[in-house]
């Protein structure tokens, strides 16, 4: 009998840590924020972090990016004739489906089950610079950049299980974002050759390799952003849930966001995650300094190193 014990993945497994450069897994990532977020996330007995819900991001042109970008490669295979037109046309009119693919493990690591469901995607945003004058800007108050950004390294977590800390029908991943079109188009190109491949030699029919493609699409849609946000340098923490889930670890709460009611969870992580406290370019004083130490020691953050901005910067 197998055993019931069972986690979930959904399909973007594959795509977790793929094509992110000079981004290595085990560097450490950064979250600004404002000091009532470092407050709230620096908890006494565990670090909590807000997941937005992913079709309430800032840029207004979150997930469509990719579409535009797959049929510009499309119109590209066409012109150069390298593939059966039948194939190209196949795939030309592909859209992203909202569906996702869920698949359940047993403990031993083997595959149970796959089951297409809706999904609900929650998103917390990381830079890769550790001292970034424009994300330092988010937090400018009457004229002060008050901000601070957290240090966090996932990969111990990931390393003794993230899934079995979230538990079954959660999926946890870790993208950087791609903001270059040229990269964009690379990435594309290089999964259309590879389904062409598959179709070719009958290793897949023609309906799977759209299936497949559906999947990278959904997939892409997390990690293509407009290059106006290029600044950000971001990385993103993802959590995946189905719909049709009947209990709920986190419950879904709401805030407001320039006008806007954005719903969120609140997302629990081992202490351990922390590495580092970076206090804004205009809070250089000792007073800042001591009172960050004070507040990680007295919350049992006992190995957080906490740093000055570098950016000199008077007003």
């Amino acid at each position: 009998m197998e055993n019931e014990n069972t986690m979930a993945w959904c399909g973007s497994k594959a795509f977790e840590y793929e094509g992110l450069g000079s981004f290595d897994k085990s560097d450490t990532i950064y979250h600004y924020t404002s000091p009532q977020g470092l407050l709230g996330i620096l908890e006494n007995k565990q670090v909590v972090f807000w997941f937005s819900r992913y079709d309430c991001m800032n840029d207004i042109s979150e997930g469509k990016n990719v579409l535009e970008v797959y049929n510009e490669v499309c119109e590209e295979l066409t012109n150069e004739k390298k593939m059966d037109n039948d194939f190209v046309k196949a795939i030309k009119d592909i859209e992203i489906d909202d569906r996702e693919l869920f698949i359940t493990y047993n403990e031993d690591n083997e595959m149970l089950n796959v089951k297409s469901l809706l999904p609900e995607k929650y998103i917390c945003c990381f830079s890769k610079n550790q001292d970034s004058l424009p994300m330092w800007n988010y937090y400018t108050k009457s004229g002060r950049y008050e901000g601070y950004n957290i240090g966090v390294s996932f990969f111990e977590t990931q390393h003794k299980g993230i899934q079995n800390y979230f538990g079954k029908n959660y999926c946890f991943h870790i993208y950087k974002v791609i903001y270059n079109e040229g990269d964009k188009k690379s990435k594309l190109r290089k999964e259309i050759e590879e389904c062409y491949e598959k179709y070719k030699s009958g290793f897949a029919s023609l309906n799977s390799i759209k299936t497949i493609l559906m999947q990278f699409l959904n997939n892409c849609s997390l990690i293509f952003k407009n290059s106006s946000f290029q600044h950000e340098e971001e990385i993103r923490a993802v959590i995946t849930i189905p719909k049709e889930i009947k209990e709920r670890r986190f419950e879904i709460k709401y805030r407001p966001v320039n006008g806007y009611i954005v719903p969120y969870i609140e997302v629990p992580f081992p202490k351990e995650i922390i590495k580092e406290i970076t206090i804004g370019p205009l809070l250089k004083d000792k007073i800042a300094l001591n009172t960050v130490i004070d507040l990680l020691k007295s919350r049992g953050y006992d190995s957080v190193e906490v740093l000055n901005s570098n950016i000199p910067i008077r007003y």
